[in-house]
């Protein structure tokens, strides 16, 4: 049975920051927002933050994430209450959540904005996560779309331009938008590669011969065809 000095102990709480690009302000900022709401409501911050730099909240998180150890954490009985900023900052994906409240784990989650404390209820919690893993899901199905249709035009995968290529700048694009045009010296590195390859020679000869012929990457470094093993 509860005793009343336990139900009126201050929650230890565990801090939880996580974005999928890297970019330490944006850290810095939630855990400076999760810090403010813990003294603001007189608990008590429980050890070191748990940032997730560069971590997806709709894939799978490792066994060496911030998550993974906040877990570990929680087993050990070392705080009480999870505090994030919003529930996206949380998860993206359902089967976090599973991991997070009963039956495998009671961890009381509290959100700095949206209202979320699941010591009252957690089904606000569960529908914003499925809102935000749907989002996830349609945001895929757009961009495997508009991959298609770039591929079908000719235009390499977004990003970095690939050897070969060369960005535009939009001053320079044509009628059609062509965000980049084949850049004809590095071309003849990318037609090499695939003659010599096609002919049976080992890749690691085809990258050894053209770093002899002095070809470089942008940066300067030897050109690198391990990814084709």
């Amino acid at each position: 049975m509860t005793t009343e000095p336990a139900r009126r102990a201050i929650p230890r709480v565990a801090i939880y920051a996580r974005q999928s690009v890297e970019e330490d302000q944006g850290i810095a900022q939630q855990i400076a927002d999760c810090e403010d709401e813990v003294r603001r409501r007189g608990w008590l911050v429980a050890g070191e933050p748990y940032p997730d730099n560069d971590v997806s909240g709709s894939t799978t998180r490792g066994s060496k994430t911030n998550w993974a150890k906040m877990l570990r954490a929680f087993d050990s009985g070392e705080f009480d209450v999870l505090m994030v900023t919003e529930v996206d900052r949380l998860t993206r994906s359902l089967t976090d959540v599973l991991d997070i409240r009963p039956p495998r784990r009671d961890i009381r989650v509290v959100t700095v904005r949206g209202g979320i404390d699941t010591e009252h209820d957690d089904y606000m919690l569960k529908q914003l996560v499925l809102l935000a893993e749907r989002e996830v899901k349609i945001k895929a199905q757009r961009a495997k779309r508009y991959a298609r249709e770039r591929r079908a035009a000719g235009h390499p995968s977004p990003g970095k331009a690939p050897h070969g290529y060369k960005w535009l700048a939009a001053a320079n694009r044509d009628a059609k938008g062509t965000r980049y045009e084949i850049d004809k010296a590095e071309a003849k590195d990318v037609e090499k590669i695939f003659e010599e390859f096609l002919s049976g020679a080992p890749l690691g000869d085809i990258a050894r011969q053209l770093n002899t012929d002095g070809r470089k990457t942008r940066k300067g470094a030897n050109l690198d065809l391990s990814w084709g093993r």
